[in-house]
């Protein structure tokens, strides 16, 4: 049995190592279900590790950016769980992916990303406001995307292939690259490179094919459709927004996935303004700048957001 000391020492390991997501999850769980005084002595490492960090922040003239707020109360929130229920793996960065049940979770704030392996075989990228889980047996793995947007890559030497579950719409996809999208009601997936097969109940199977993408419609027969720009379908990977023709409306609609201060377009004549433009996910002002420059709107801060206005109406 290990004296208090040791046990002490064991327990801050723990959290240090879970922190960096260097930790294997079941080891921690065999580890931390052994002995109940291991629980008790988690929590305690877990108290004094997070004391010592808002000691460090209250000395931290410099205020945290957003992500880093993310990442500590994200961080934080499933090392608490790793005290009681697990296990949990930490994926560096600051993120976590929290198992219950049978599948492994993990989800982003507003205007956060992610990347990590998930499992052998199998990377995910989670985009701005998403969750996702899944479950690897053998040779095959099932994601669910449960909202927002997420690219899953599978290895052939690795995977034999895995099922996307998103709504009740079932995709089977073979080895290659994904970007699925569960945001408004017609999600949709796009084949980056690969091969996929949409099969659902009581309607043939849907087979669609790299730089292809199929809108999902529970229930209805679908189509697959050609992808003209995959590098910009996919330019939130890079954290990047492209925009090609939208209008203003629809622009602004996806621009506050990613913003805690919304964007606001109140008049409908302005948000019938076609634009085009590649700008920054998280940070707007060169894309406001460019409204204001090419077209005769202001932008105008309020306590909640930004309006987006016509000059000749700006207060």
């Amino acid at each position: 049995m290990s004296s208090d000391t040791n046990l002490q020492a064991e327990a801050a390991d723990w959290v240090v190592r879970l922190d960096a997501g260097t930790a294997r999850p079941d080891d921690f769980a065999r580890w931390r279900d052994a002995d109940p005084r291991h629980r008790i002595a988690f929590a305690q490492a877990l108290a004094d590790w997070e004391a010592m960090e808002q000691a460090h922040d209250a000395d931290d003239a410099t205020p945290p950016l957003r992500q880093t707020r993310f990442e500590d109360r994200g961080r934080r929130a499933f090392l608490r769980a790793a005290a009681v229920i697990g296990p949990v793996l930490a994926i560096g960065g600051g993120g976590a992916l929290l198992f219950r049940d049978d599948r492994a979770h993990a989800a982003t704030a507003v205007g956060e990303m992610r990347r990590f392996e998930a499992a052998p075989g199998l990377t995910i990228e989670l985009n701005t406001d998403s969750r996702v889980s899944w479950k690897t047996r053998g040779r095959t793995s099932e994601v669910w995307l449960e909202q927002g947007e997420a690219a899953l890559f599978i290895d052939r030497d690795v995977l034999d292939g895995a099922t996307l579950r998103i709504a009740g719409d079932e995709i089977l996809l073979a080895p290659g690259g994904y970007s699925a999208r569960a945001v408004e009601a017609a999600p949709e997936v796009l084949v980056i490179d690969g091969g996929a097969r949409v099969g659902r109940r009581g309607a043939n199977a849907t087979t669609v094919l790299t730089g292809q993408k199929v809108r999902l419609s529970e229930g209805r027969p679908v189509a697959p459709e050609h992808a003209p720009d995959i590098a910009a379908a996919t330019a939130w990977r890079r954290g990047e927004i492209v925009f090609a023709g939208q209008t203003l409306g629809q622009a602004v609609t996806e621009y506050n996935r990613y913003l805690d201060r919304k964007l606001v377009v109140a008049d409908p004549a302005v948000a019938a303004i076609r634009i085009g433009g590649r700008f920054d996910t998280v940070r707007p002002e060169a894309f406001l700048t460019a409204l204001e420059q090419s077209f005769d709107l202001k932008a105008r801060p309020t306590t909640s957001g930004v309006v987006i206005e016509r000059k000749s109406t700006a207060g």
